[in-house]
């Protein structure tokens, strides 16, 4: 008699599942938590990365994987290395949350913009970049949350 029982059971705890994943999964205390508890694996992921950029680099963006998000070195914006999370929405409409190393350890934007940044009271900054809405916040030295929505 059980059996049937769990015929319903496991896809409605697997959809439950994936769907908390979902929310939490791309949530900013996701993003910082996960920041702060392997924030070495991450600054040796990126101390590896630097070291790999060739001495005659030309291109503005070196791809990367960690953990299975997508991650590039920004070479313009003084090698802001941004780590994309979440991404939803088509080109002209799209939100993208994640964190990003700041070696200057100032706040970044999308691609890993630093200007425009005005700080707001609660010590966030925002930007409005050529139609482009930038939201960051420290969570370490060097290490910011960001969320951009174009």
């Amino acid at each position: 008699r059980l059996r049937p029982n769990l015929v319903w059971i496991m896809p409605i705890v697997l959809i439950a599942l994936i769907v908390l994943t979902f929310i939490y999964g791309n949530s900013k205390p996701f993003v910082r938590q996960y920041v702060i508890r392997h924030q070495d694996e991450l600054d040796s992921f990126v101390a590896a990365a630097y070291a790999n950029i060739p001495a005659d680099n030309y291109e503005r963006f070196i791809p990367l994987e960690y953990n299975n998000w997508s991650a590039v070195i920004c070479t313009e914006e003084d090698n802001v290395v941004l780590f994309c999370v979440y991404e939803a929405g088509f080109a002209s409409s799209s939100t993208y949350k994640g964190f990003a190393y700041s070696p200057n350890d100032v706040p970044v934007g999308f691609y890993g913009r630093i200007d425009g940044f005005e700080r707001n009271d609660d010590g966030s900054w925002i930007s409005y970049y050529q139609g482009e809405y930038n939201y960051c916040e420290k969570i370490l030295d060097k290490w910011y949350y960001f969320k951009v929505v174009t």
